[in-house]
């Protein structure tokens, strides 16, 4: 350790970082624990299926994990060094709101550098995974990124539907509604986990179109 105590600047961005932690602790287990099959699916109909959980966001599982064995470390030399009793809540939320209430406490212990260097970190972690990346409108991209995108892309209703105009150049032009009505019938999946906010494949649209075009008359 360093054996370098805080001063007020460090203490307040100390303070302000276990606040993130807290702040954040709720996003990031959700984020861990979200489902990746579509709601209403086969898998939420029978969950005893084989296959019917879905799997864990590992990164966000193990960030939470080592995160809470940290604070939990820091809380302990401060129980230790001082004789603050630990949290009574002892998850991520409470270890981190232990440490910013104490942050003073903090300040004044040999390994006080050392704490504020190891959660500023952990702080910016758990902001990086729980903050959403900005919105991009569709006129953002080019053609040829939007073209390169559709392998992949799982876009809201009408984004989709202009999507799949442009890419097969006006042959296949659903309407917004059409492939909503798609994804309720299962002729297409609907991703997303909040009813009402479905997001579609492309790709996968252009295939039911041509399936449908393909059958006789």
């Amino acid at each position: 350790m360093t054996d370098t105590f805080l001063d007020d600047h460090r203490t307040q961005l100390l303070a302000g970082d276990c606040t993130v932690i807290a702040t954040s602790s709720t996003e990031l287990l959700r984020i861990a624990r979200r489902e990746t099959s579509p709601p209403g699916g086969r898998a939420a109909r029978n969950p005893n299926v084989p296959d019917s959980r879905p799997p864990l966001n590992i990164g966000a599982l193990s960030v939470s994990e080592e995160m809470t064995a940290c604070l939990k470390g820091w809380c302990d030399n401060l129980r230790t060094d001082t004789g603050i009793p630990m949290p009574t809540i002892a998850d991520v939320a409470g270890y981190a709101l232990h440490l910013r209430y104490h942050s003073h406490r903090v300040a004044q212990q040999p390994w006080a550098e050392d704490c504020a260097t190891e959660v500023g970190r952990w702080a910016r972690i758990v902001q990086t995974i729980t903050t959403p990346p900005p919105e991009k409108l569709l006129a953002d991209y080019t053609p040829e990124q939007r073209r390169e995108g559709m392998t992949h892309a799982k876009v809201d209703a009408p984004t989709c539907a202009e999507l799949v105009a442009e890419w097969t150049h006006g042959q296949c032009k659903p309407t917004a509604d059409m492939i909503r009505n798609w994804g309720r019938r299962n002729h297409v999946t609907r991703f997303g986990p909040q009813p009402g906010k479905g997001v579609y494949s492309p790709r996968e649209v252009i295939a039911h179109m041509r399936r449908q075009k393909a059958k006789p008359a």
